[in-house]
């Protein structure tokens, strides 16, 4: 998220809002590994959200759209300078969103507000803050898909079916706060400072249901309620500038990070034997459980980690460049069952995440290139002993030559990866 890592586990798409894309800018894609950047990562790649930003003028737009299901959005953006000098300046966003599906009883309902404010505090200096809240109800959502014959073929059902009764629901809300201090210091120099707070939360009561025996009988046999509340605080810290060697001008990146993020995960069901024939259903026809609700499940994990990293930019010739670069992070993960009391976790000290590339230019409109560089990511999962599992570990080779043509406005690749 701007650049600042998030360690997302196992239960964060739960309670992730889907609204949430109106507050940003671009959607930046790395491919492979990205050990240098992110030092936690996917072997196949990282995603950047940037957020909206103030602009120099005041610039204002709507959006609004309808469409199948009784679909209905509107969005505004509006932001710019506050004061004569231009040296305040803010953006707002707000969505609202209402949707029915074609699924007979799941609707979305969605809003969405965002604000942030950048200040010239000094002539190099630049404080941004703000946040967003987001709030959705997705009434008659479900986990579970269509039922099916016991031969295993498929019932004979409409494309509006669900075997979802109308009190299921699925409820997130999120809300997230950040500050950023950048500062251009003399010679080329700047650093920048950003904090984060993300807390996100789950609502939800969802029903299970099983087959009668060997009929074609369904029937509802639990009713599920979680809980989920997930605090992430995150500080980063990086500098970067230009420095002498050799005759020749070069590069330096160098920065710093922390994070601490929190899960707690509460799980409660209550009996609810209800027996339907999906094809004669009707999810109106489910009374609202009355059986009292009794805890069952818990996951309560902790995440704390840091890094250092360097990377340094060397210009061996006026055609050939270096990219060098090394990470060190600090990895602590515990887990706890509040069910059974049991606890498991790991703790990685001084993993070191390597970097290494080279670019060499051979006409002013065509680059050669390689690179590589590994990737460290631990994971949340259990085995079937309720071990975690391994930290994922990689290396991302590619090598491949760019092109841009027509004044920047065409560009092409090829590589090998």
């Amino acid at each position: 998220l701007d650049g600042v890592p998030l360690s997302l586990q196992t239960y964060t798409n739960d309670t992730i809002g889907q609204s949430t894309l109106a507050i940003y800018d671009r959607v930046e894609l790395l491919r492979g590994a990205s050990g240098l950047l992110t030092g936690t990562g996917n072997p196949s790649g990282v995603i950047n959200l940037v957020r909206k930003r103030p602009t120099d003028q005041f610039r204002a737009s709507v959006e609004a759209s309808v469409g199948s299901w009784q679909s209905k959005r509107v969005e505004l953006d509006a932001g710019g300078p506050v004061n004569a000098a231009g040296t305040f300046r803010v953006r707002t966003v707000a969505a609202l969103e209402d949707s029915d599906t074609f699924v007979s009883n799941y609707e979305n309902q969605r809003g969405l507000l965002y604000a942030i404010a950048e200040a010239d505090i000094a002539r190099a200096t630049k404080l941004s803050f703000g946040g967003y809240y987001n709030k959705e109800r997705n009434p008659g959502s479900s986990w579970y898909g269509l039922p099916y014959n016991v031969d295993g073929s498929a019932m004979d059902l409409p494309r509006s079916f669900t075997s979802s009764p109308d009190w299921d629901f699925w409820n997130k809300e999120n809300l997230q706060a950040f500050a950023e201090l950048e500062h251009r210091f003399d010679g080329g120099w700047k650093a920048k400072v950003t904090a984060l707070h993300f807390n996100s939360k789950l609502d939800s009561l969802v029903h299970g249901f099983d087959r009668v025996g060997t009929t074609e009988n369904f029937s509802i046999s639990l009713a599920n309620k979680f809980l989920y509340d997930h605090k992430h605080n995150a500080l980063d810290a990086i500098a970067s500038g230009p420095f002498s060697l050799f005759g020749r001008t070069h590069e330096l990146v160098l920065g710093a990070g922390w994070s601490h993020r929190t899960e707690d995960n509460d799980g409660y069901r209550s009996p609810y034997p209800l027996t339907y024939n999906p094809v004669t259903w009707d999810p109106g026809s489910a009374p609202y459980p009355s059986a009292p609700f009794t805890y069952y499940w818990g996951q309560a994990n902790e995440i704390k980690r840091s890094n250092l990293f360097a990377a340094t930019r060397l210009s061996i010739t006026d055609a050939l460049t270096a990219i060098v670069g090394a990470r060190l992070d600090w990895y602590d993960y515990a887990a706890l069952n509040p069910v059974n009391g049991s606890r498991t976790g790991y703790k990685v000290d001084n993993e070191f995440t390597p970097y290494a590339g080279l670019v060499y230019d051979l006409d002013g409109r065509h680059s050669l290139y390689a690179s590589v560089t590994s990737v460290f990511n631990p994971q949340s999962a259990l085995d079937k002993y309720g071990q975690l599992l391994d930290p994922v570990t990689g290396t991302n080779l590619e090598a491949g030559i760019k092109g841009e043509y027509l004044d920047g406005r065409l560009t092409a690749s090829m590589a090998a990866f």
